[in-house]
C-alpha cells in the first residue's frame, strides 16, 4: 500500500495469510510469499531490527529492496492485524494490550504507527470507525485467539479504502 507513516517507509505490507503451517512468527513464510526481481535482492529484518532466522517476524518487520548492486531500493514494514507486541503470534498478550489501550487511552499508540494499524481488528463499514481502537476491536482480537481467526485480506481490503490516516 501506500500508507508511509509519516514518510518512514515506502508502504506497507499486510494481508498475509496465516495457517497452521505459516505462521507469522516463522522466517521462512515472508521469504516464500516475497520475491525480488531483476537480480535484486530482499533483506528481512524482524520487528526487533535483527536479521537472524529465529526471530520474531510480526509486525514492525520490515522489508528492505536492493537493486543488483545492493542499493537500497525501497522499504517495506509488515503489518499482521492482531499482531500488537510484534511477535509474530496473536494470543492473549496482544488482546490484554489492546485491551489496556481501550481502557487508557493515554496507552494507545500514536495514530499514526504500526501498532496502532495492527490493533484495528475489527472489519467495519464505516471508515471513520477504521481507527478508533475501542471493544470491538478487543473482542474481534479475543475471538480470533479463541478459533473465529481475524481475516486479513479483508482488514487489509478495508484498510485500502482508508486514505491518508497513516501517512
Amino acid at each position: 500500500s501506500n500508507k508511509t507513516f509519516g514518510g518512514q517507509y515506502t508502504g506497507v505490507l499486510y494481508g498475509f495469510t496465516q495457517t497452521a503451517t505459516n505462521t507469522f512468527k516463522n522466517a521462512n513464510y515472508l521469504k516464500n510469499n516475497l520475491q525480488a526481481t531483476n537480480d535484486g535482492t530482499i533483506e528481512i529484518k524482524t520487528s526487533d531490527g535483527k536479521t537472524t532466522t529465529t526471530g520474531n517476524y510480526g509486525t514492525g518487520t520490515t522489508v528492505t529492496l536492493k537493486d543488483a548492486d545492493g542499493n537500497e531500493v525501497a522499504t517495506y514494514v509488515v503489518v499482521i492485524f492482531g499482531d500488537v507486541d510484534g511477535n509474530g503470534l496473536i494470543n492473549a498478550n496482544d488482546t490484554r494490550a489492546l485491551q489496556g489501550y481501550v481502557n487508557n487511552s493515554s496507552t494507545a499508540p500514536a495514530n499514526n504507527s504500526v501498532t496502532r494499524m495492527a490493533a484495528n481488528c475489527q472489519n467495519v463499514t464505516a471508515a471513520v470507525m477504521m481507527h478508533n481502537l475501542n471493544a470491538n476491536d478487543t473482542r474481534a482480537l479475543a475471538a480470533h485467539v479463541n478459533g473465529t481467526k481475524l481475516d486479513q485480506a479483508a482488514l487489509a481490503s478495508k484498510m485500502e479504502t482508508v486514505t491518508g490516516y497513516y501517512n
